[in-house]
């Protein structure tokens, strides 16, 4: 049964978004009991051909986002790229005091007050990713006056304050996700998710952004191209 459905997903036979049949009638038809067949789905669903929707039944998963580790793009760029219509739904926006990670990446003291942005982001509607962005509140205060749910951060800092990422250090870690991230990104607590940290410096060298963020490693790769000495 999981190599029939993944020849039909391969093949194009059943298309992204479509839902596939239920536990019960794949056991029928394959005649198997419904624990192989819930091993079978999950298995795919690990592999992120397929996605389970919670009240709606499984669907054939999109097909996964290509980010490339070389290059420093915002997630609207990233979006835009892939022919997806990029938005984010906007959790919370506000100054607080700096905690040392924090200030550590953004080079200030403990305390110092930053902007806090947390975001859901979106692809066609559907969570992909779940960032929390970090600035100094100086010089950067004007953004709360913003609508950050249809806006680009990185383009509205080029336009507002003239700052542009020019180098980034990231880390990056495979984890279950936690219960809150994965009520947010609609995925089962206990899932593999990718969790990333990222420092962005701008023109100048100066970091002016640290983010945390959540990526659905059910839709999403990463590659980087590496070469020898």
């Amino acid at each position: 049964m999981k190599s029939y459905l993944q020849d039909q997903i391969l093949q194009g036979l059943l298309k992204p978004g479509e839902r596939i049949p239920t536990e019960k009638e794949l056991g029928e038809r394959f005649k198997i009991s419904r624990t192989t067949v819930r091993q079978a789905i999950g298995d795919l669903i690990n592999e992120g051909l397929l996605v389970r929707v919670h009240g709606k039944g499984t669907f054939v998963a999109q097909p996964r986002i290509q980010q490339h580790l070389g290059l420093l793009t915002s997630f609207t760029q990233d979006m835009e790229a892939h022919q997806r219509t990029p938005s984010s739904q906007v959790l919370q926006f506000e100054v607080l005091p700096a905690p040392p990670p924090v200030a550590r990446a953004l080079q200030i003291k403990i305390g110092t007050a930053v902007i806090v942005l947390k975001r859901v982001r979106l692809a066609d509607g559907q969570p992909l990713a779940l960032e929390v962005a970090y600035l100094p509140e100086d010089p950067f205060r004007p953004l709360l006056d913003l609508d950050m749910s249809q806006r680009s951060l990185y383009a509205t800092l080029k336009t507002h304050f003239g700052v542009e990422p020019q180098r980034a250090l990231q880390q990056m870690e495979a984890v279950a996700c936690p219960a809150e991230e994965a009520r947010f990104l609609q995925v089962n607590k206990g899932s593999p998710i990718l969790h990333i940290f990222r420092t962005t410096f701008d023109q100048s060298g100066k970091p002016f952004e640290f983010v945390e963020s959540y990526y659905r490693s059910d839709r999403f790769f990463f590659t980087i191209e590496i070469w020898s000495r």
